[in-house]
């Protein structure tokens, strides 16, 4: 019986000290919407289709929100590697005082799927089980216990859930230098360092954003926003792509599919989309010259060089926007490099080992679990608990010592 005790003892601090996780919140108001992104790490090797059905966005989005060549002949069937990073690109709005992803809908496809599993199996835990019961209820704040249900019960089959990830648009700013924001959950064994450092931003930048403490530790289930610096555009405001951001090292095709527009921070270079991306449409050239969009000219001049070039402005109504412009610099520029895409595994044979096939379809009807009201809290750090699946384990082991 004493050692029953003592177990439980040990094992409830070991409980209180992992149960709390930290979860980086942006408090909002009104109805405004930003581009956003989540790191997240792929459960199992799976095709980039099935990673595009999961998360409803398109596979030109994968390949440029991740650096992958948009060239590469049937990206659909690439595999993705077990516990590869990738940024998923999503929209992040307001909902009911704090940031969380509005574009994410489950479909329940098999018998036994419950909150938890979809919360840890399906989505690696960057959404608790209470946060997708609240996201699907007329009860922001509400509590499953209330309802007669825990994270265990079993979902019933076509149900479908939106997902609100955690996510943060901070005015496409940070520290007065154009952003985008990645929502990444720790790793067990992870530094701030390492995290900053997948996604090239520093240190400091990441513990000013989540409101960490000097000195305080990182726990694995924590939720950070990651600042990534991002190039700006200045397309004409008719355009559908007006405002576009591009965060660093990666790139967007736009203007149907014919246009690549890659970030080198700061510089945006917008170049005709390679052919093999399916782009229906000729080069695009600036009305009276013969330079195609992203190339330019130079010729010495009295200020010391005179640049032509021909620049992308934006895309509507099947137009794409061009414009010639000339400027004086004090040096000549360089053409930029080819650039540099991420590596990726070949494409499936027949004999391809086993990999995870969607178990969920995209739709825009999501039906309420119940019903009521209440709020949420907008502070930088907030807790969530994964309490039931650890007060079993707990439960159990005190009684086989009993």
């Amino acid at each position: 019986m004493e050692n029953a005790f003592a177990v439980m003892a040990i094992l409830a601090s070991v409980f209180w000290s992992t149960a709390v996780s930290k979860f980086y919140i942006e408090s909002c108001s009104g109805e405004d919407k930003c581009k956003s992104l989540l790191g997240y790490r792929i459960v199992a090797d799976t095709r980039i289709s099935n990673v595009v059905a999961m998360f409803g966005v398109t596979t030109d989005e994968i390949l440029g929100s991740n650096n992958y060549e948009v060239a590469i002949p049937e990206p659909d069937d690439v595999i993705i590697q077990a516990q590869e990073l990738l940024r998923i690109p999503v929209s992040c709005a307001c909902s009911n005082g704090i940031r969380r992803t509005d574009s994410i809908v489950y479909s329940v496809r098999q018998e036994g799927e419950t909150l938890f599993s979809i919360s840890n199996e399906v989505f690696g835990g960057m959404v608790t089980p209470l946060q997708i019961f609240q996201a699907n209820s007329n009860d922001p704040a509400g509590d499953l216990s209330e309802r007669g249900l825990n994270s265990s019960t079993e979902v019933a089959i076509g149900k479908r859930l939106m997902i609100p990830f955690p996510c943060a648009c901070n005015a496409g700013n940070f520290k007065g230098i154009p952003a985008m924001f990645v929502s990444y959950m720790v790793q067990r064994g992870e530094s701030t360092f390492e995290i900053a450092s997948l996604f090239d931003s520093s240190v400091s930048s990441v513990v000013e954003l989540n409101g960490m403490q000097k000195g305080s530790s990182l726990a694995a289930g924590d939720v950070l926003e990651v600042p990534i610096p991002a190039c700006e555009s200045s397309f004409d405001s008719r355009a559908v792509d007006y405002g576009l951001m591009v965060p660093n090292g990666t790139y967007t095709i736009t203007a149907d599919r014919c246009v690549q527009c890659s970030c080198n921070y700061p510089r945006l270079d917008c170049t005709p989309a390679p052919s093999s991306s399916g782009c229906p449409c000729p080069a695009p050239r600036c009305a009276g010259s013969n330079l195609k969009i992203g190339e330019f000219t130079t010729k010495a001049s009295l200020q010391g060089c005179q640049v032509t070039s021909c620049s992308y402005n934006g895309f509507h109504d099947s137009v794409i926007f061009v414009g010639l412009e000339s400027t004086n610099q004090s040096t000549c520029p360089v053409s930029s490099p080819p650039p540099t895409y991420r590596q990726y595994m070949p494409a499936l044979t027949p004999d391809s080992s086993p990999i995870i096939e969607p178990q969920n379809i995209i739709s825009n009807q999501v039906t309420p679990i119940n019903a009521g009201t209440a709020q949420q809290s907008s502070s930088s750090f907030s807790s969530f608990h994964h309490i039931e699946k650890l007060l079993l384990v707990l439960t159990s082991l005190t009684l086989l010592l009993l």
